[in-house]
């Protein structure tokens, strides 16, 4: 075993005493970090997604540099024999020198460590995808130096080792890109296996999986045993050229044994692709049998065949908790089959995709939803885009399905109320969603006021307070000012509901809310005329830092875009309570005097008026009616007033727009997520929000400074090099010391 860590030691060694590996390091690490840091605040997220989807491409380079001297420079200095005649195996060589690259490897990622760290101290990192990224970056670098030191024993010539390597390295990468895997069916599937980014993409996400890690162990082995192979100290025969496809064949036979295995360890935060708490109790307790039927077409391109994957994984989950209540069924609606036929009846549309064919892209077609099937309901999910909201969705539905009753939702539609058909569309997965007027409340429970902009007589005023009054659930979405897009114009809006609200403990003031620590980047100019990007103060960008995080509506969201928001005032009592549930950085500042949305027009206020601004509030507990001190409208039957309730709860956000159909993309909910869970929390229990919250997407940038930006940006950039340079200084000065002492002993 002492020869064996001699000639590791010596390896290592022979990378930290050249000054080569410093040169090699350092251009390595500031290109990487160059080129990561320079969308980073533009793109305002705390994520290294864009870092790690640049590493495999600066492998491809700096890996069979590292590995091309493994052996052709043994070679070509004649040492080769010295080692080989050293008291160890051929294994044990190879392994040393692999081990001993290895070790290099991951000393020069631990370089990278101070962009994490910094990112982590100005928002909230989520630590999985950058731990499932570092270890997939360790596996693809070991693959491709038991790769690139194969390659090194076939050659003396270290530039050539360098280009085959890299060549074949490339080769291997290109497998996972859709030139390949477009094609679809069992081609693209074999691509896309055998394909080291394929592999890598997916411990990226945070889930380090058995099948993933077994791959590059394979991967690994199968190159590592071709190098004790090619240095052939033993004699050759038939069977030792057999070997080698033995061994391939062995390590494809067990990957595919072991690929309908689903063992796997989900890192992220909130274990995004594990099933959640709520989502287990609600399947355990299913009476009878749910059945999800899956069409998912096998010949789709390499993104699909990873999302099927993903799809897989969550069924079999569901399908262990759920036990026999839980039936799956996968099939694959081939054209004009009667699968198709089922698909096309349950409202799963076809979906287009290019694929290549004869040399040439052609337009395909194939199916990617499912339908889940409960005693005589059903509830389809028409198109499977991520699975990022694939379990909210599905337990959603599971849920809906097997209660006794469900809630419902009353969207106002008089009095120009803001369009909001797509988060009635989100709400309608849990809720019967209906439109009602103020004559009608008396046949709902909870009724949403989203954006009003024609005043309420005191007759309907009378109306909404009475239904609060008798235990109903409202949801106030208020613009403080009407804000007109097109003409760039402000005036105060004037509703009514303003007075009921102030009357609970809410004042909904006539000011724009400027954010200057923390505005949304947006683009600006008219159709037709020149964009631009550019922070926008007038539309704030809440973080994680201004959510209340003891209220479960607020405590696990991450960021939200409210634009033209009005503030709120607060004034609770003893026996009310009025709960801040969002507020702006302490950089904001409520304009009163505006007179145009151009951003020219917002000056810059004195540092000592700017604070913290509540745009989002809810009220509970004990109020008095707003018609209490008030006189009553005379042409309404005062004989049932209610004076007061104690178990009132009003939710309160002073700007509509940020549900509204034009903000809102196309398919994502994420910027209502604030009014979503607000629903869920009045009007049911608070299960399904851990899950929709916990799949958030957006991690923001805390609010900083343009200097501290520029410090961070050149501080990580340039903090490798320095680290890299005291390294090579210490290295150089303990090696000139070990020199020294030599000569002296053989002097």
């Amino acid at each position: 075993m002492k020869p064996v860590i001699s000639l590791y030691k010596k390896e290592f060694l022979s990378y930290v005493y050249s000054l080569l590996s410093y040169i090699f390091i350092v251009i390595f690490l500031v290109s990487l970090s160059w080129l990561y840091w320079q969308d980073v605040f533009l793109v305002g997220q705390v994520s290294m997604r864009d870092f790690f989807r640049l590493l495999p491409w600066f492998f491809l380079f700096f890996l069979p540099a590292l590995s091309m001297r493994i052996w052709s420079e043994e070679k070509k200095s004649g040492t080769i024999e010295t080692v080989l005649t050293l008291p160890i195996s051929d294994v044990q060589a190879v392994l040393a020198k692999f081990a001993a690259a290895t070790t290099f490897l991951a000393c020069v990622l631990l370089f990278s460590l101070p962009i994490p760290l910094t990112l982590s101290s100005i928002g909230n990192l989520d630590w999985g995808p950058v731990i499932g990224s570092y270890v997939g970056a360790l596996f693809l670098g070991c693959a491709y130096i038991a790769l690139g030191q194969w390659v090194s024993s076939l050659t003396k010539n270290q530039i050539v080792a360098f280009l085959v390597s890299a060549a074949i390295a490339f080769v291997f990468m290109l497998f996972g890109m859709s030139f390949f895997t477009s094609s679809g069916g069992m081609i693209g599937t074999v691509f896309s296996t055998i394909s080291t980014y394929t592999h890598f993409e997916s411990l990226s996400k945070g889930v380090i999986d058995l099948r993933d890690v077994l791959y590059y162990v394979s991967f690994i082995a199968v190159f590592l045993y071709a190098n004790v192979l090619s240095l052939g100290r033993r004699h050759r025969s038939i069977h030792t050229y057999s070997q080698p496809l033995l061994v391939i064949a062995i390590a494809v036979i067990l990957n595919m044994l072991l690929s309908p295995i689903n063992i796997r360890l989900d890192v992220t935060a909130g274990k995004q692709y594990t099933l959640s708490k709520a989502s287990r109790t609600i399947v355990e307790h299913v009476e009878d049998p749910v059945t999800v039927k899956v069409f998912f077409s096998k010949k789709v391109p390499q993104d699909l065949l990873a999302l099927r994957r993903d799809v897989e994984d969550m069924m079999k989950e569901y399908k262990r908790i759920g036990g026999k209540n839980v039936i799956i069924e996968f099939l694959d609606p081939k054209p004009q089959s009667d699968v198709e036929n089922e698909a096309e009846k349950y409202g799963i549309p076809a979906i287009q995709f290019n694929v290549t064919s004869k040399e040439k892209f052609e337009v395909s077609s194939g199916y990617a939803g499912m339908v889940l099937l409960y005693q005589d309901t059903q509830e389809t999910i028409p198109i499977i885009s991520d699975t990022n909201n694939l379990e909210y969705t599905m337990t959603a539905a599971i849920q809906k399905m097997t209660r006794n009753e469900i809630p419902a939702i009353a969207f106002l539609s008089d009095h120009e109320v803001a369009k909001t058909q797509q988060v009635q569309q989100y709400l309608s997965q849990q809720f019967n969603v209906s439109s009602t007027t103020v004559d009608t409340l008396e046949n709902v429970q909870n009724i949403v006021i989203a954006g009003p902009k024609k005043e309420f007589s005191d007759e309907e005023q009378y109306a909404i307070d009475q239904f609060v009054m008798r235990g109903g659930n409202l949801f106030v979405l208020i613009d403080g000012m009407n804000v007109s897009e097109q003409l760039g114009q402000i005036q105060p809006n004037k509703t009514g509901i303003e007075k009921i609200l102030e009357a609970y403990g809410v004042i909904v003031n006539q000011d724009l809310v400027a954010d200057f620590a923390s505005p949304e980047t947006i683009r600006m100019g008219g159709s037709g005329s020149y964009q631009v990007v550019q922070a926008y103060p007038l539309w704030p960008r809440l973080v994680s830092s201004g959510f209340n995080n003891e209220n479960p509506i607020s405590s696990r969201l991450q960021q939200t875009t409210i634009p033209w928001v009005s503030s709120l005032s607060l004034h609770g009592s003893d026996q009310t309570s009025v709960t801040a549930l969002a507020k702006t950085s302490s950089q904001s500042f409520g304009f009163t005097d505006l007179t145009s949305i151009s951003p020219e027009a917002i000056r810059t206020p004195d540092s000592n008026s700017l604070q913290e601004q509540v745009v989002a509030a809810l009220i509970s507990g004990t109020i008095k009616s707003a018609f209490t001190n008030r006189e009553k409208p005379t042409s309404v039957d005062s004989s049932q007033f209610v004076s007061e309730t104690t178990s009132a709860r009003v939710f309160v956000v002073g700007n509509s727009r940020f549900i509204s159909d034009d903000l809102l993309q196309q398919g994502s909910i994420e910027n209502a997520l604030l009014f979503v869970n607000a629903v869920d929390a009045l009007t049911q229990d608070n299960s399904l929000i851990s899950i929709r919250s916990r799949n958030a997407l957006n991690r923001p940038i805390d609010p900083l400074s343009d200097t501290k930006k520029t410090v961070l940006k050149y501080g990580n950039i340039f903090s490798s090099v320095i680290i890299v340079l005291i390294i090579a200084a210490t290295s150089f000065f303990v090696r000139k010391r070990k020199d020294l002492k030599a000569r002296k002993m053989y002097a």
